[in-house]
């Protein structure tokens, strides 16, 4: 069972990035990938100094932004040849405000889900 606000996220998360229109569905993408990097750099960190973890023993993060070959660098590589051979000239500020929206909606998320999380946890000492 999600919350309300992941349930709402993941469809219109669904919708950006199954539509028809490449330039709709490359700036969903996009949008996803930048935010996912940071998100998944600040949970990394806030995870390690939270519970005194020795960083590289956390396989997953470590994959994905960390070590001496992360993943990530491989996500930036991909997004960029992703807007150089779909996007034209003509399209770059549809791109823009599509990115723009797209990435508010990741950002939004992230803020409503650890405002729950205060939720829960206020609940839970009670």
């Amino acid at each position: 069972m999600y919350a309300r606000e992941t349930k709402e996220y993941l469809k219109r998360l669904e919708y950006g990035l199954s539509t028809f229109d490449p330039v709709t569905r490359v700036a969903n993408m996009v949008a996803f990938e930048k935010h996912a990097g940071i998100m998944i750099d600040s949970l990394w960190n806030s995870i390690t100094s939270l519970f005194s973890t020795n960083k590289e023993s956390l396989s997953y993060f470590y994959t994905h932004v960390g070590g001496d070959d992360p993943a990530e660098a491989y996500h930036i590589q991909m997004t960029k040849r992703m807007i150089q051979n779909t996007i034209s000239e003509n399209d770059a500020q549809r791109f823009v405000d599509y990115f723009s929206d797209a990435y508010a909606l990741n950002y939004n998320w992230c803020e409503s889900i650890k405002h729950l999380a205060k939720e829960v946890d206020s609940v839970d000492r009670k």
